[in-house]
């Protein structure tokens, strides 16, 4: 399960791009740490950037480097998530591929997933929006 990053977001610093619109950080500051290379998709990107210029405690949800859902200093929460059949997919090719090893990496890949799939879906329960 993922854990929980509370503190007046201060600074995003440089970003990479990926062609899936994932941004990795190069670093995050927020509550007086810093983390290195955090990503984060391009929807909640937004919401980082306007957390940055509010004042007050921000709240980022991550699962292992991945930065899936923010609540900002107004109380507002957003979160990303998307299907998990592609999870599934990979978990599939995983479980034939493992005679050959390869699939222990398929299936470490499809877990990640999941996490992040199962930590939105909490962040929904409990009233956050979907991005």
């Amino acid at each position: 399960m993922g854990y929980k990053i509370t503190g007046e977001l201060t600074l995003l610093g440089d970003a990479q791009f990926s062609a899936n619109g994932v941004r990795q950080y190069s670093v995050i500051e927020i509550g007086g740490k810093v983390y290195s290379k955090h990503r984060a998709p391009a929807g909640i990107n937004t919401y980082l950037q306007r957390a940055v210029r509010m004042n007050g405690p921000t709240s980022l949800y991550v699962e292992g480097n991945f930065i899936y859902g923010v609540t900002l200093p107004d109380g507002k929460t957003y979160c990303w998530k998307k299907n998990p059949i592609g999870s599934f997919f990979i978990l599939g090719i995983g479980i034939i591929g493992l005679p050959f090893v390869i699939g222990v990496f398929f299936i470490i890949a499809a877990i990640r997933e999941l996490a992040i799939n199962s930590g939105s879906n909490n962040l929904l329960r409990q009233g956050a929006a979907r991005v």
